[in-house]
């Protein structure tokens, strides 16, 4: 009993990262990763980082987790923006522990 119950477990995670990953490939979010996309939204983000410094940090690392964990294309522009948006310090330490956090999730 307790097999069926891990494989039934293991059968529904699977699943909905199926669904997430094919939700993020339908609804355009690898498209909004990339360095265009990112470069004509700068001013916005810095403009939101300036006002909700940690908001703006925890929403990047809530991005940047996911985007790791399911393996979307889309890491070397949210840590280029990162740094960009945070400077090379703060970019390269939220980076960091989004990836690995993101990593040990997948």
């Amino acid at each position: 009993m307790v097999a069926g119950r891990r494989v039934l477990v293991r059968t529904a995670v699977l699943a909905a990262l199926a669904a997430l990953v094919a939700g993020a490939r339908l609804g355009g979010f690898a498209d909004r990763l990339s360095l265009p996309a990112l470069a004509e939204g700068l001013e916005g983000l810095a403009a939101f980082r300036d006002a909700r410094p940690l908001a703006a940090a925890a929403l990047y690392v809530a991005v940047y987790v996911p985007a790791a964990a399911l393996s979307v294309p889309g890491a070397v522009p949210l840590t280029l923006a990162g740094g960009a948006l945070f400077g090379f310090r703060a970019g390269l330490a939220l980076a960091s522990a989004a990836s690995t956090a993101g990593a040990l999730l997948a």
